[in-house]
């Protein structure tokens, strides 16, 4: 799974190319198909899916809130890195100790070398900044609002979305207040004094000079947003949010998730300006080493072929007592909704499968030798993530037998997802090692599609980015304390390993639901998801 960095190209070029060892079809088919099966349910029942758990996070232990603070500082700044919605810029970091200075690794799932160059120079000058700033005894609000603008700045292609969105579906809400009769006319006040602040300018494209008044009113409306916190606004929000029929909650779900993913651009640059007076070595003379993206490889499925549910149950249950239960809800599905066809519609998108970011991340480290704690900083054996890992990059972490640390999975479904590759020379170790995994993973994937085919519902995140979140006890602040959207809440060691079953994202690339815990339902106001993954089928 070796991944050569920038100083090992001469050496390979005298080598000659290195030699792919491939993944057997059948065993790749194997995992595919039960991915593929799933989707198809889902897609045959979109509004059946179970609602996700919302219960607040659980607090803090204060003899882990160093490690936590830190976790929640390094995917932080993988957040700010993750500059475009589609899924192509979702950034991995780990923080290793270095040779006499720290040493960020950092990986996004497709970057082109100079995207790559580009993100390393943003997350210098950010860093470095923060530093200079602070030494020059600005005022703390000061120094936020000039970290905030910086990370605004580098992030403008996600952020005019979202205040696009913000602005439709405040409407939306104001519009659902004005039609019912014991309408909370305080509510609805407060909503349109905050579309009137949203609305604003946003094209910066023809008119650069008009930047600096863009961000100013972006940080304005992100301070209206942070004082709704703790309020009856708030309340009245989640509360909508919740209640009725999915479809009706469904706007004030998506106004929370917006406020939250605007929120956590505030929450990033108070996190990096607490973790500067808790760890100043992270912040001066560091070393920024990028990983390049993989190629994305062909289908793992073939169009051409005929993949039936009765074929796909077949596999997964050769053997197995309860086959015949699992071809018999099949046939029945396929009578109601016309399984099959829907199965083939996910096979046809499933296309360019590519490596995410943390599995393409720590696959560097092991091939460079990072293994042990004492390789990280702090001994912190963490790999930060702009977004939560995904139901299969969860399985990656949780079935390697190297034991790192990452977030919490969202434990959304996404196809366009494969292992990193393996090479000749890397040795027999590398190949079982990659087998083992994919035995694991396709395992798990098996269970996860019979138990949506017997529920016939899939609970997800509607959005890539958790719901509710509060800051580690170790990065708050008397001025800046905050539960809005950041995700910094509760980092487990290691994954959930509880298996639950979430319906896949439904466009054919799949990756940036936007869900990043990082806004959590706004607890006020929650979360984010571009269900793209990047790239098109072609």
């Amino acid at each position: 799974m070796a991944r050569h960095s920038s100083d090992d190209t001469s050496s390979e070029a005298a080598l000659g190319p290195r030699k792919l060892v491939p993944v057997d079809t059948e065993l790749e088919k194997l995992l595919y198909q039960p991915i593929a099966l799933e989707c198809a349910i889902k897609e045959a029942f979109p509004d059946s899916r179970s609602r996700p758990d919302e219960s607040a996070p659980v607090g803090h232990d204060p003899l882990v809130a160093g490690p936590q603070a830190f976790k929640c500082f390094v995917y932080k700044l993988a957040q700010v890195c993750d500059s475009e919605r589609g899924g192509n810029t979702i950034t991995a970091i780990a923080v290793l100790e270095g040779c006499g200075q720290p040493e960020y690794v950092i990986a996004s799932n497709q970057r082109r070398q100079y995207q790559l160059d580009d993100v390393s120079s943003f997350l210098r000058g950010l860093l470095e900044s923060v530093a200079q700033k602070a030494e020059e005894k600005l005022k703390r609000q000061t120094l936020q609002k000039q970290v905030l603008w910086d990370i605004l700045r580098f992030n403008m292609s996600r952020v005019k979305p979202y205040l696009s969105n913000l602005s439709k579906y405040l409407q939306e809400c104001i519009a659902h207040c004005s039609r019912q009769q014991d309408t909370d006319k305080i509510l609805q006040k407060e909503l349109e004094a905050l579309l009137s602040r949203a609305s604003f300018v946003t094209d910066t494209a023809t008119s650069p000079s008009t930047q600096p008044k863009f961000l100013s009113d972006c940080e304005t409306l992100i301070k209206a947003i942070v004082a709704l916190r703790g309020g009856k606004v708030e309340e009245a929000i989640v509360s909508k949010a919740r209640e009725g029929e999915f479809s009706s909650s469904e706007p004030w779900c998506e106004l929370r998730h917006y406020l939250g993913r605007l929120h956590s651009y505030r929450q990033a640059a108070e996190v990096i300006i607490l973790s500067l007076e808790r760890w100043p070595l992270l912040f001066s003379n560091f070393k920024i080493t990028t990983v390049p993206s993989v190629k994305q490889r062909g289908r793992p499925l073939k169009p051409s072929d005929k993949h039936t549910a009765c074929e796909i149950i077949q596999g997964m249950t050769a053997g197995r007592f309860d086959a015949e239960q699992y071809l018999s809800q099949a046939a029945e599905l396929e009578q109601v909704a016309g399984l099959d066809s829907l199965v083939q519609e996910q096979v046809q998108k499933m296309c360019r499968p590519m490596v995410h970011a943390e599995v393409l991340l720590h696959d560097y480290l092991l091939n460079r030798g990072v293994q042990h704690q004492r390789d990280y900083y702090n001994g912190w054996k963490y790999i930060g993530t702009s977004k939560p890992p995904c139901r299969l990059c969860s399985y990656y972490f949780q079935y390697h037998t190297d034991e790192v640390e990452v977030r919490n999975s969202h434990r959304n479904l996404y196809p366009r997802w494969r292992l990193p590759d393996v090479y000749e020379d890397q040795g027999q170790e590398a190949v079982d090692g990659r087998l083992e995994l994919l035995e694991e993973i396709t395992a798990s994937a098996q269970e996860d599609a019979k138990r949506t085919l017997k529920e016939r519902k899939a609970p997800r995140k509607g959005h890539d980015s958790n719901t509710y979140s509060s800051m580690p006890r170790s990065l708050k602040h008397a001025e800046v304390e905050s539960d809005f959207g950041s995700d910094t809440a509760s980092e487990p060691a290691r994954n959930d390993h509880t298996p639950e079953i979430e319906s896949p994202s439904t466009a054919s690339g799949d990756e940036d639901d936007d869900d990043d815990d990082d806004d959590q339902l706004y607890i006020s106001l929650g979360e984010e998801t571009d269900t793209d993954e990047g790239g098109s089928c072609v």
